[in-house]
């Protein structure tokens, strides 16, 4: 699903249970701030976030079990990857300057 330039966009709960979605685009969504709506995801594989520059974290998508890549370059508020731990997972983060480095290096 390509949700990408949906500039007021400022969650994504209206999905939430999409048990069938495998790949989103939130792109550019420079408004968007909650993916919490994403849990209930179970075959999302892809989640691609770049320039979502009003989110700052990432709550629940270790409960999205088939994620396997999370693109998140120039997303500049994002400081936390909590939601994250514990997922075997390819995170791109380049040019996220509120995010901290220790989390930057997961495998």
């Amino acid at each position: 699903m390509d949700l990408s330039s949906c500039i007021a966009l400022q969650g994504v709960s209206g999905i939430a249970g999409c048990a069938a979605l495998k790949i989103l685009s939130l792109s550019s969504c420079f408004a968007l701030q909650d993916v919490s709506g994403l849990a209930g995801c179970g075959a999302l594989r892809s989640l691609d976030l770049p320039m979502c520059n009003a989110l700052e974290g990432l709550p629940r998508l270790a409960e999205c079990t088939a994620l396997h890549t999370v693109d998140l370059p120039e997303c500049t508020a994002l400081e936390e990857v909590s939601g994250l731990a514990g997922t075997p997972l390819l995170v791109h983060s380049s040019r996220c300057r509120s995010f901290r480095d220790s989390q930057r290096s997961r495998p």
